[in-house]
């Protein structure tokens, strides 16, 4: 699902076995990618989002399950399930990998009785970030943003899956397994 400049609201919903790559190899959002202009989201009441990846090549990927870009407007998740996403799916690429499960820049994100479990960030050689949640505001310090969580599990995530490389001494990072 690919939203600009529109309200999304899904319910019971399947979002499932979706991949995103762009032509450098990158991919952003394989379940959801909500855009810059998206107006007020809300993804709710038993929608399952589960076996995305952003990417299969060898570029970068962010948000497994769902990329939100930065914007004006909140996101609401509750009472939903995001489980087995992955950002990268390379074992011998060497990308940056950010939010197996969800990537959020730059927006205020409420997630409510939610359970985000078995993301991986990547799968590959590149270091890897938030293997559940990544969230930054980095890129605008006057609109510092939040997540706020409520009742939710985040259990199971990893930033960074690849044993080969960590077995032949290969410098590989994964940061913030959950968030």
């Amino acid at each position: 699902i690919y939203n600009h400049s529109g309200k999304l609201t899904l319910k019971n919903c399947l979002v499932s076995k979706n991949v995103s790559t762009n032509s450098n190899n990158e991919g952003k959002g394989g379940g959801i990618y909500l855009d810059e202009g998206t107006a007020e989201t809300t993804i709710h009441v038993g929608t399952v989002i589960s076996q995305n990846m952003a990417t299969k090549g060898t570029g970068s990927g962010a948000g497994g399950g769902i990329y939100i870009c930065k914007g004006n407007t909140d996101v609401t998740i509750s009472d939903a399930f995001i489980r087995n996403n992955i950002a990268v799916d390379n074992v011998a690429g060497n990308a940056i990998a950010q939010g197996g499960g969800i990537y959020n820049e730059q927006r205020n994100l409420t997630i409510r009785n939610t359970e985000i479990a078995q993301n991986t960030a990547t799968i590959g050689e590149g270091n890897g970030f938030g293997g559940g949640i990544y969230h930054t505001s980095l890129y605008d310090s006057e609109k510092q943003r939040e997540i706020t969580l409520d009742n939710s599990l985040i259990s199971g995530n990893t930033a960074f899956n690849n044993t080969d490389f960590v077995a032949i001494g290969t410098p590989v990072k994964g940061f913030g397994g959950g968030i």
